[in-house]
C-alpha cells in the first residue's frame, strides 16, 4: 500500500537501487549482505522502499517500508 503524499527520494549513497517493472520504477533500500560460505558469493538484502513518481523523478510514493523497513 503507498501512501498518498509524494516524499524525495533520500540520499544514501550505495544503498538505493532502482527497478523498472512495466511502467513503473521501483526504489529498493539496501539492507545488508551476507555472504554465502557454501555458495561462495554475497546475498543482498533490499526491500522496496517506494515507487517513483514519473513526472517528477526527485521524488516517490512511499509505502510502509520506508517508515519502518529501514
Amino acid at each position: 500500500m503507498f501512501l498518498d503524499r509524494p516524499v524525495r527520494v533520500p540520499e544514501a549513497p550505495g544503498k538505493l537501487v532502482d527497478r523498472k517493472k512495466g511502467e513503473n520504477t521501483y526504489v529498493l533500500y539496501e539492507k545488508g549482505r551476507r555472504y554465502d560460505q557454501i555458495r561462495k558469493f554475497t546475498l543482498v538484502d533490499r526491500c522496496i522502499i517506494g515507487v517513483r513518481i514519473p513526472a517528477r523523478p526527485e521524488y516517490m510514493l512511499p509505502n510502509e517500508n520506508y517508515y519502518f523497513g529501514k
